[in-house]
This record gives C-alpha cells, sequence and structure tokens, in this order.
C-alpha cells in the first residue's frame, strides 16, 4: 500500500504530448478567481434530505462580500438528479455575513445560524425548508458577540471573548465601554506573553470561553432558556484555542456532556503549544481534564452520533512545543474514564476525522500521502497492525473534505473537495466493488459555467531521488496553449510551512493556475519537511532550514530540466512565502551558477535571529531551529545559538544580487514587517534590481481580494521582466 512508503519508486514520468491551442478559451487572471463563489460549512438537515452551506461572492466594485445561507436537495440513494439548483435560504446583501449553520432534531423545521451586521454578531434562526416570506429571526441579544455555534437537541454550545473576572456579559460590556470611553488613551499594558497573536493583540486578562444555554419551544417559536453559562468560569483558558473554531466543541448524543480544547494562557502561552480536552456534565455542572498525561497538544473531540457510552475521539500530538508534528488517535469512554490510544510511528500523517457509523470503532480519516489528499478507513480496534486498520479509500488527484453524508450501506457519500483545477465544490463518492476504492462524480458546482471559459492546468505528480538519497515528490504544469517543441519560462513555487505540502488543492492565495494561465511552466516541489511522508522525513527539516531541503529544491530543479524539454532553464524564477520566502532568501544568497534569473518573497525570513525576539509563535523558532530532541533552545545561550546562525539568510547577504521582488504586510506577527524591510534594505544599500510591496492592512496571507489581484500584477510582471515572457 502506498501509505506505508516502502514501495521503490525512483521516477515517474508521464508522457508530454502537445495539446491544440484552444482560442476560445479566456485568460484565468486574479479577478475572475476572485469573483468565484466560495462555497464552505456543509451541513446536512437532520433527515439527510438537503444540504446547507455558506456562500461568498465577492463584488468588485464596492469591494465587498455577500455572504448568504443557500441549500440544495441531496442525492436520493444512488439516484442523480437531472440539475442540482441551489435556494437561498437567506438574502445576500452587502455587508451582512450569514455563516455557520447548525441544526437539530429536536427543532427539525428551523435553521440556527450566525448573523453579523455592523460588527454585531448573535444568533439567528430561520423556517426550513424556508416558507414564502421567511425571514431570519434573532434568538440572541446578547451584550456581546458570539462565534462558533454547535447544537445538538436542545443544547447549544458556543464561544465569546470575556473578562476571566466576569461572571455574566453584562460585566465583560462594561469593562469594554469603560476602555472605549478612554477616547485617544488607547494604551495596553501587558505583564506576560503572548502579547498578540496572528494579526489581533490580546487584551491582557481576557479571551474565548466555551457557552451553554438550553433552547425551548415557545408553541412553534425557539427562544433561549436561562441565562448562558460559562463552562471555563473565571479560568485563564483560550477556547476554542488560538485559530480554532466550533470544531474544537461538541456535545454527547444525549445532550447532557460537552468536550472542548482549551489553551491555558499563562505565562508559557508563546511557546507551549499544549491544547487540553475537557469535558463538562451538564448535569452536575463539573468538568473533567482528560489529556493531563499527554505531552503535546489534543484537539478535535467529536462523541460517536447515537452511541448509548458517549464515546469520545480526539487528536494528540506526542511532543510539547510542536505544532506540526503527528496527531493520532484516542478514544475516551466516559462512564469508566478509560482513554484508548494509537501511537504508531508509521501512521499516516492525519489531518482529520469522523466516525464511520458502520462499525463500533472505525473512522474515515483525512490524511496528507505523498502529495496527494486521501480518505483511509481506520479500524481502532486493529490499531496494533498498521497493515490491517487502514485502508485507502480513494487514490486521485482531488482534495477532499470529510464525508457530509454516509449512505448505502457505507457505499456511497457526499464530500466537498476541489481539486488544482476548480474550486470547492459537492460530489458524490461511490465505492468500487472490486477495487473497494471510492471515485467522485461532481453534484453541485457553483462554479461550473464561469469555469467552462478557461483552459486550467492538470498538474503532473513525479518523484526524484533528493537529500539522503530519499524520494523527494513534485508536480510540474505546463502552461495554457501549450505548442510541442517550444521552450517556456519557469515559475518554481516553493511553500511554506516548513511542514506543509503542495496538494491538489484549490487555492485563492498560490493558485499555480494563475501562472500557467500567463505563460509559465510552474514547477512545485514538497522537499524535506513536508508533510505526507512520515514523521521522519517531516522532522528532517528541524535544525537544518537550509540543509536538506535546499539540496532537495536545487535537485528538484536539475531533474525537471534534465526530463521536460519544454522548460527554459535560462529563463527560471523562484517565489516563496513564509519558510517558501526563507528559502527564497536563502536561495539569493547561494546563487551563484545564476540558476535563478529573478526572485520573490513574500513574508519570509530575512534573520532567523531577530525573528526570535519579534514573532509571536516563539514555539516556532524554539522547534524549527532546535534539534528535534532539544526542543527550547533560544540564541541567547552560547551553546544553543548554532541552530539560529548555520542557516540565517542574514549571514549570506554579502552574496546577495539577483533581482528580487519583496512583500510583505504589516499586520503579519508570525514573521514581523521589518524581516521584510530588512531584506529590502539590503538589496537597495547593494544596489540591487528590487522593489517592495507593502500592504498596512494585511497578515501573514493576503486575504482582500482586491490586495490579491495587485499582489498578482507585482509577482508576474516582476516574473515578466526579468524571464522575458511574452
Amino acid at each position: 500500500m502506498k501509505i506505508f512508503f516502502f514501495s521503490i519508486i525512483f521516477i515517474i514520468l508521464a508522457n508530454c504530448n502537445s495539446k491544440e491551442i484552444n482560442t476560445e478559451t479566456e485568460t484565468f487572471t486574479a479577478e475572475k478567481m476572485h469573483l468565484l463563489h466560495r462555497l464552505s460549512s456543509f451541513v446536512a438537515s437532520p433527515d439527510n434530505k438537503y444540504i446547507v452551506f455558506a456562500n461568498r461572492l465577492w463584488d468588485k466594485e464596492s469591494k465587498k462580500n455577500y455572504n448568504n445561507l443557500q441549500y440544495i436537495e441531496a442525492p436520493e440513494g444512488d439516484k442523480e438528479k437531472d440539475a442540482t439548483v441551489p435556494i437561498d435560504i437567506t438574502k445576500a446583501e452587502l455587508g451582512l455575513v450569514d455563516s455557520d449553520p447548525v441544526f437539530s432534531s429536536a427543532f427539525p423545521n428551523h435553521l440556527f445560524f450566525l448573523r453579523t451586521k455592523g460588527g454585531v454578531s448573535q444568533i439567528h434562526y430561520i423556517d426550513f425548508p424556508p416558507k414564502e416570506g421567511s425571514e431570519p429571526k434573532a434568538l440572541s441579544n446578547y451584550e456581546i458577540n458570539v462565534s462558533n455555534l454547535k447544537l445538538l437537541k436542545n443544547t447549544l454550545v458556543f464561544s465569546a471573548d470575556v473578562y476571566f473576572e466576569c461572571e455574566d456579559f453584562a460585566c465583560t460590556k462594561r469593562i469594554d465601554d469603560e476602555v472605549a470611553a478612554r477616547g485617544e488613551n488607547t494604551y495596553s499594558i501587558y505583564t506576560k506573553l503572548m502579547m498578540r497573536h496572528w494579526d489581533f493583540w490580546y487584551t491582557e486578562n481576557k479571551s474565548s470561553h466555551p457557552f451553554y444555554q438550553k433552547i425551548v419551544l415557545d408553541g412553534e417559536t425557539p427562544k433561549l432558556d436561562g441565562t448562558p453559562l460559562d463552562l471555563m468560569q473565571s479560568e485563564a483558558y483560550c477556547s476554542p484555542p488560538l485559530e480554532g473554531g466550533a470544531d474544537q466543541f461538541d456535545i454527547s448524543p444525549d445532550g447532557n456532556l460537552v468536550a472542548f480544547s482549551a489553551h491555558a494562557k499563562d505565562e508559557k502561552m508563546s511557546y507551549n503549544t499544549k491544547w487540553d480536552i475537557f469535558v463538562y456534565d451538564l448535569t452536575k455542572k463539573e468538568k473533567k481534564l482528560i489529556t493531563e498525561t499527554e505531552k503535546g497538544r489534543c484537539q478535535s473531540p467529536l462523541f460517536k452520533p447515537a452511541d448509548t457510552e458517549n464515546k469520545l475521539a480526539y487528536m494528540c500530538m506526542a511532543h510539547y512545543g510542536l505544532e506540526s508534528d503527528q496527531l493520532s488517535m484516542r478514544v475516551y469512554t466516559p462512564s469508566t474514564g478509560t482513554v484508548e490510544e494509537e501511537s504508531n510511528e508509521i501512521m499516516p500523517m492525519l489531518s482529520g476525522f469522523i466516525w464511520d457509523p458502520k462499525g463500533e470503532k472505525q473512522f474515515i480519516l483525512n490524511t496528507v500521502d505523498e502529495g496527494r489528499v486521501t480518505l483511509l478507513s481506520f479500524d481502532f480496534t486493529k490499531r496494533e497492525s498498521i497493515q490491517e486498520a487502514y485502508t485507502n479509500i480513494t487514490n486521485d488527484d482531488n482534495a477532499y473534505g470529510l464525508p457530509i453524508i454516509i449512505y448505502n450501506e457505507g457505499n456511497s457519500m457526499v464530500i466537498d473537495y476541489s481539486a488544482f483545477t476548480h474550486a470547492t465544490l459537492l460530489g458524490i463518492l461511490t465505492k468500487n466493488a472490486e477495487t473497494g476504492k471510492f471515485t467522485a462524480k461532481k453534484y453541485y458546482d457553483a462554479n461550473e459555467d464561469v469555469m467552462a471559459k478557461f483552459e486550467m492546468v492538470e498538474p503532473e505528480w513525479f518523484t526524484f531521488i533528493g537529500a539522503n538519497d530519499d524520494r523527494i515528490q513534485g508536480w510540474i504544469m505546463k502552461p495554457v496553449n501549450f505548442v510541442q517543441g517550444k521552450k517556456y519560462p519557469v515559475a518554481y513555487l516553493i511553500h511554506g510551512g516548513p511542514e506543509g505540502s503542495w496538494e491538489p488543492a484549490w487555492s485563492y492565495r498560490w493558485n499555480p493556475n494563475l501562472w500557467a494561465n500567463h505563460g509559465y511552466a510552474v514547477v512545485m516541489v514538497n522537499p524535506h519537511g513536508s508533510s505526507g511522508m512520515g514523521i521522519k522525513f517531516q522532522n528532517a527539516v528541524r535544525y537544518n532550514w537550509g540543509g536538506w531541503p535546499y539540496e532537495d529544491i536545487m535537485k528538484g530543479l536539475d531533474f525537471v530540466l534534465q526530463n521536460y524539454d519544454f522548460l527554459d532553464k535560462d529563463r527560471v524564477g523562484a517565489c516563496g512565502a513564509s519558510y517558501g520566502g526563507y528559502m527564497v532568501n536563502w536561495i539569493q544568497g547561494h546563487n551563484d551558477d545564476e540558476k535563478f534569473k529573478c526572485l520573490v518573497t513574500h513574508d519570509g525570513v530575512f534573520s532567523t535571529i531577530t525573528m526570535f525576539y519579534a514573532t509571536e509563535e516563539l514555539w516556532f523558532p524554539m522547534s524549527e531551529y532546535c534539534p528535534h530532541d532539544k526542543w527550547g533552545c533560544k540564541p541567547y545561550n552560547d551553546e544553543e545559538r548554532e541552530g539560529y546562525e548555520k542557516y540565517n539568510p542574514e549571514y549570506f547577504a554579502q552574496n546577495w544580487k539577483t533581482p528580487h521582488l519583496v512583500i510583505h504586510g504589516s499586520r503579519d506577527y508570525r514573521i514581523p514587517v521589518t524581516e521584510g524591510i530588512s531584506a529590502f534594505t539590503t538589496l537597495q544599500i547593494k544596489g540591487v534590481p528590487s522593489r517592495f510591496l507593502h500592504f498596512p492592512d494585511e497578515n501573514h496571507w493576503v486575504l482582500k481580494p482586491s490586495n490579491s489581484i495587485k499582489w498578482y500584477e507585482e509577482v508576474l510582471g516582476w516574473l515578466d521582466k526579468y524571464l522575458d515572457n511574452e
């Protein structure tokens, strides 16, 4: 099986057949990409007859989004409908955001969701399926905003930012009003880390807590009963942790238990990645910590549906201080307090799971496997034998979410997925009786008609031998309107993480088809450190940032230039973001043979030392620049400084000479903007052709469509200039 990485496949080359030029297609651009529908938050109605989702559409003129809820009819067994037409549940209005749709079997005629308008976010509901004239009604009118809905039976769980000293929402509102009343005195005082995260500044002694409240029926009208109960009253915890959402909460089938993950908000928060799992008993008003003996992060608690024992599954990492570590499964039984665990070192790289309804302890896992997003069937009862426990159930170039509906005795699923060639859509997975594999068929694609106007390039999967004689996987794309015998400029894209990977998933940030539609051949390699090739391969980047991964990238370039005759070796540019931006800065100091004619760094590390003192997530340098078995090294300790200095791009700035575009956002607190300014300052002082693109309102990513369009204009324009693209 491919997931064991034992097979010996050194080189896979596909035929490079020429394609006829299609003169009727339009060029796919960043603007056209951002005008597509974005579907998310898929949920099935309790009777599995309908699928509800959030639909987001960008308005070019106003530079704002439409965000509303829609639904479609679900498949009827294996019988497909002639046409799948979405129906609006809520109206699409500029500045109005409807999100987080949830159902409950206790209220089968209503859909509950969050509505945000004018910065105010409250819980609403609407008749479902919508009747003529149905309008959303407010369920809540709390003094503060709420987020992250979960609902089962009449048990409602959500989160809200509160001061730890407060016993109710009114107290938090009062303190917020007192701060606002200071007017121009906008100071904040901190006595511990972390002060800021991602793109916002924390308020000390204030964070997100999980809340519980009952919903009851007043005639046919849902209403809230009693007052919200803070499940972490007066405790210095953040729940959901950091970037976590509603997936960090769950409610037991009987509605009496709430499981949630939480991150201690203490002086260790900036370098401690440990999230704990708590189970709160609503009948006793008591909570229990069930991950006390775990060393690493635990996340994504999920009760088994319709289970009388309220069995709870969750995932844990093995190591303290890591955010990108191998996840393994746990199953907790509340009645006995027992925790069963899986900790197989050669298990697949787990990223998500759901309970499989057909077994006692069976799951469907979402994994990354050699550059592909794969679904696996996992029998937890056979976890001691990886040969028996895991079965690949997909094997294609789609990036799958997790099943929304499983039917036809487990042989069919409704699922969302994307690919390099299309944005997220809904499909049907059907099992082949002979192979046991599931194949996907499109069921509803909101962008089908628009995307038919463009030529989307299917990438080719390849492997080669890289550093340490390990097999390295990559992707290559021909440009649109490819002509056999013609040489094309090369855009070499380097991913971030570093524990990430180029996967066949649609992206609104780094979308390789935008380069291909602009006339570039695109090369993407997953070097040491990438996820999907086993935990040892992934950990090989630590203490080794400019070592094996750099060797892989250079060997990957040599490989594609030798094996794909449509690539022009004299017109190659490298582009990377985050760790990819670091790597481009590293390449800049080592480009003696001038294999790269130009470079693009987005939010990249210039100095591994200065970033340590400025990043909000200290666990990142304290794990990445240290030996894997010596987590926690600091650059101010002489005996621990080597990992920061050995692969520091700043130390090779004397060699910088290649034309270089630098991009950075001022709200990037992970790799602060000073890293981009430092790189640009170096280039300017040395007289190297350079340009600095600054986004004052963007974080580590470029999220605003208008800014993204400018981003692509600058990046592709830079490559055009130095790679002589026609």
